[in-house]
This record gives structure tokens, sequence and C-alpha cells, in this order.
């Protein structure tokens, strides 16, 4: 019994240190955000996509439109200016929130809407 519940414990504390190695959190940097996000394809729940990449250029899909934009890291922001469906979308600068299988990111220096949250495929 006492075996049982030891492995049970053990199991538990591990799953539970793995989960906790992949919370999302406020990045500051720009080389954490390449490390953790920049060449992979992340989508929301509606299907939308994105890749950032590490050389300051990203592309996706948006609501049935095509997304080519540009972004640079200022302070502790990332910062964001582009064209969806050939519209200009203007500049932004975000807080960016990542794990290494998601992230977010809230608009307006932290102040505005939040984005959808993104999974890695």
């Amino acid at each position: 019994m006492f075996r049982k519940t030891l492995l049970a414990t053990l199991v538990f504390a591990a799953s539970m240190s793995v989960a906790a190695a992949d919370e999302i959190r406020r990045i500051h940097s720009e080389a954490r955000m390449i490390d953790l996000v920049a060449a992979h394809t992340y989508k929301d729940a509606k299907g939308n996509w994105v890749r950032i990449n590490a050389n300051g250029t990203m592309v996706g899909q948006y609501g049935g439109k095509s997304l080519n934009a540009n972004w640079v890291w200022s302070g502790a922001y990332w910062c964001r200016n582009g064209h969806l469906g050939g519209a200009e979308i203007g500049s932004d600068c975000q807080e960016f929130y990542a794990s290494r299988t998601q992230f977010h990111t809230i608009r307006n220096k932290g102040k505005g809407d939040w984005s959808s949250l993104m999974t890695r495929q």
C-alpha cells in the first residue's frame, strides 16, 4: 500500500512540474520570445494561424485574409505592423505572453484587448 501511495504521489508531482514548466508567462525580452515562439506555426480556436519568424517577419491568415507583417522588440513590448488582406493594420506595441506551446498578446502596451490564445501545431 505504501509503495502505491508513494508511486501515485511521485507521478502526480512529476505531472505538476511539467504543467508548471509550460505555464504562460509574460515575456520581457526578444531573445526569450524567439526561443519560445519563433519558427513555429500557431492556431487559435477559429482556425486563424500565424508564424512569427526570428528575422522580424510574420505571416498568417485571420478571418480568411492573408497576414503579412513585420515586428520588432521595443523595451518590454513586442511591436508589429503590417497588412491583413491588403489593408494596413497599423502599428501596435503589445505585452507578449508565452509558454513552449501557446502564446497570446495584450494590445496597446497591455491596456487593450487580449488576442486569441494561439496553440503550437
